[in-house]
């Protein structure tokens, strides 16, 4: 209602100002002139009544971010199966029939704000003991980032998935392959095995389905999550993340 009031202040203004304009055109184009006499007019109101165009692009944003969210919940909605039942796909957390909520996290290995997000899904698990993250490698940072994702889903044919992904994200700066290495050799990794499994084309063609993932549900960047029927790009604190949790689990009673 905010933006309709001045929008129809506005049209009634305008038409009561260029009446005298149309009412003689009818079927004849307006001269020069008028049409100068008009776009002046037009200017002077818009300038004097900038709020009217502030509350437009207000209600516009709004509309797009509707459109938008709608548009996200609709293919979530088409695109379960993939988001929530790939077996490839690494969980963490309640273990399988204790868990009330599945959060979803794209990310690469060299963002910066996925790092910084870390320490808020770690606490996440700590103290909820009915959450599940499911890890979704989403490496578009690089060739870096794409070989430690191919390194952390070798990693889970190891069993040390959570390991690796703990180690990778606790190194600060770029990723190399070297430093890649030696962190899976630090925490115990079968180095030989791990080389074998990363030429695995299963690893390589299942995340190429991740990156198409999450582009369909119009994920552009790192971190992104999927909490319920929400998806929300990047870092989050903890209180919104709470937030979106209780929000999902109201939503499924």
């Amino acid at each position: 209602m905010k933006f309709i009031r001045p929008l129809f202040s506005t049209l009634a203004v305008l038409m009561v100002i260029l009446t005298p304009f149309f009412s003689g055109a009818s079927a004849q184009t307006f001269s020069d002139k008028q049409r100068g006499d008009i776009d002046s007019l037009i200017r002077e109101y818009i300038l004097t009544h900038p709020e009217v165009i502030a509350d437009s692009m207000e209600q516009w944003q709004k509309r797009r971010e509707t459109n938008r969210d709608q548009q996200q919940r609709k293919t979530l909605s088409s695109l379960d199966s993939k988001v929530y039942e790939n077996p490839m796909t690494p969980i963490s957390g309640a273990a399988e029939g204790t868990h009330d909520l599945v959060i979803v996290e794209f990310f690469d290995y060299q963002c910066g704000y996925c790092k910084k997000a870390f320490s808020t899904v770690l606490k996440i698990l700590e103290t909820d003991k009915k959450i599940q993250v499911a890890w979704k490698e989403f490496p578009i940072l690089g060739p870096a980032s794409r070989i430690a994702a191919v390194a952390a889903m070798a990693a889970k044919k190891q069993g040390k998935y959570f390991e690796f992904h703990v180690a990778i994200m606790s190194l600060k700066g770029r990723l190399s392959e070297q430093r890649i290495m030696d962190a899976a050799q630090k925490i115990g990794l079968d180095i030989p095995r791990l080389n074998k499994d990363m030429n695995d084309p299963a690893i390589s063609a299942y995340l190429e389905e991740t990156l198409r993932l999450g582009q369909s549900l119009g994920v552009n960047g790192t971190p992104a999550f999927i909490i319920g029927e929400h998806v929300i790009p990047g870092a989050i604190g903890e209180d919104q993340m709470r937030k979106l949790i209780k929000l999902a689990r109201a939503k499924q009673k």
